[in-house]
């Protein structure tokens, strides 16, 4: 019965600092299932109003039904294109667009705040010279932003058949990485 279902698990590691950074802490063992949502190119466009609806009529019973340990919503959460696509610069009110839907669902789904974790796409960096300046609204209106969470993230993807035991191991010097780990395997 377990070949007929994909697993995925997700472990996020790093080190708890003492300037208050957070671990995301997805509870769970070898053992047992963990259930990861991820979500990713939402593209939230002034000129495409429907998709941030739509995504809110959809995603927050979804993830009430699912209950998941986390909520990993990964890049081009905003469009950050002009209408004839000629121009690609990040619109600030698609970014607040983003802040309110992600709000509304958080608080439909009944899940924590705290379980969401989204990362910037390239969508997301259009006309952003510098992170943390007058046009980086990552920074301003992301969940991240919002929870003060900001720094490296990195990312490292292991598929694995049902007859491999995988072991690894992940050493870093930096105390500010956080690493986001996927095991996979039919």
């Amino acid at each position: 019965m377990m070949n007929l279902f994909v697993f995925t698990i997700v472990i996020a590691c790093g080190i708890y600092c003492c300037n208050g950074e957070r671990l995301i802490d997805v509870k769970g063992n070898p053992d047992s299932v963990i259930w990861v949502v991820q979500l990713s190119d939402l593209h939230f466009s002034v000129h495409h109003p429907n998709r941030a609806q739509h995504f809110n009529d959809l995603v927050a019973p979804s993830l009430s039904i699912i209950n998941p340990s986390l909520v990993l919503i990964t890049g081009d959460l905003t469009d950050g294109k002009s209408k004839d696509l000629l121009t690609m610069k990040q619109n600030e009110d698609e970014w607040v667009e983003y802040r309110n839907v992600m709000d509304n669902v958080i608080e439909r789904s009944g899940l924590q705040k705290s379980l969401f974790y989204d990362l910037r796409g390239n969508h997301d960096s259009f006309g952003v010279p510098v992170i943390g300046g007058s046009f980086d609204f990552f920074s301003k209106y992301s969940i991240n932003g919002q929870l003060g969470r900001n720094g490296s993230v990195s990312s490292v993807t292991l598929e694995v058949s049902l007859n491999l035991n995988p072991s690894f191991t992940v050493l870093t010097s930096s105390h500010s990485m956080k690493f986001v780990i996927y095991v996979t395997f039919p």
